[in-house]
């Protein structure tokens, strides 16, 4: 479906600026008298918010657009799905490694973030569990849906935009989004509570996603550079927003999650230029969201 650079600048200013002050508008809106801060209520509208500053918009759009599925590059064969078992592999690695150096056990560091069900009373566990579960689902899909609906658009958003190789740009600012998260991770560590390890690990995650996204990216893939850029861009700037901002909170924490997260956008907005592979980044986004951790594109 054909649609011009102006509905597809718009759309993706509407989509980014959810992303960046929809956390401002949650903070305003928490802090009136009847807003519940506790029991269920409070865990059902975090669960709503959090559909609200990720995927509701871009699939508002692309239902307003009429392109559906199109809208994502996730129109193609979903048998892709089995090769983003492969992509997920670097993180499942390093988020169980960051855990059990951390002090857990094999099995609580296999179960993740689900852990935390096993720390309340039997009273409280299975809303526990279904608000641990729903959290890693939303937040799996609200990342799916809002970094490859920002990838496509941007790709016809700036047509002034110079087309470029698409492993190019994935090895160029891939690299170089791995290379800031590890100086600003390692300083971290030098003079702060960051660890050395969990910079390390992470890192080396992000890499090795990137070296075996770029094994399936053919050579003669030509994008628009802002197709890649922006939905990074996006990114490293929420997470800087999400830590107080540039002159204010922890800058280099924001930096470094956000070199991270921004890492990963890069790959899944290459994956979605391609329809045979663009749904394996399904199980990469459910790996990055089982454990809290710094890969995520989300800042929450």
């Amino acid at each position: 479906m054909y649609i011009s650079s102006d509905d597809a600048k718009s759309d993706v200013i509407l989509a980014a600026a959810v992303l960046l002050f929809g956390g401002l508008a949650r903070v305003i809106v928490s802090q009136l008298p009847l807003y519940p801060r506790g029991g269920v209520a409070a865990i059902v509208l975090d669960l709503v918010w959090l559909v609200l500053l990720t995927s509701a918009m871009p699939w508002w759009l692309s239902r307003y657009r009429g392109d559906g599925l199109r809208a994502f590059g996730l129109d193609g064969d979903r048998s892709a799905i089995t090769y983003g078992l492969l992509l997920a592999v670097p993180v499942v690695v390093a988020q169980l490694l960051i855990a059990v150096l951390g002090g857990r056990d094999v099995f609580g560091a296999v179960l993740g973030d689900l852990d935390l069900v096993f720390g309340v009373g039997m009273a409280q566990g299975g809303v526990v569990t279904f608000a641990v579960i729903a959290r890693i689902l939303l937040l799996t899909l609200g990342a799916t849906l809002v970094i490859s609906f920002l990838a496509v658009r941007s790709r016809d958003a700036f047509p002034r935009s110079p087309d470029t190789s698409l492993t190019e740009l994935v090895r160029t600012f891939g690299m170089g989004a791995a290379g800031i998260a590890l100086l600003i991770g390692l300083l971290r560590a030098l003079v702060g509570p960051a660890s050395a390890a969990m910079v390390l690990l992470n890192v080396a995650a992000l890499i090795a996603i990137i070296l075996l996204a770029d094994r399936r990216l053919p050579h003669t893939t030509m994008v628009p550079r802002a197709t890649i850029a922006a939905p990074a861009i996006v990114v490293l700037v929420v997470h800087i927003f999400a830590t107080g901002g540039f002159f204010r909170g922890d800058l280099p924490a924001g930096i470094f999650a956000g070199a991270l997260g921004a890492g990963v956008a890069i790959v899944v907005s290459a994956l979605v230029q391609l329809r045979g592979v663009a749904w394996s980044i399904v199980p990469l986004m459910l790996a990055v969201h089982w454990w809290t951790g710094p890969l995520s594109p989300l800042a929450f």
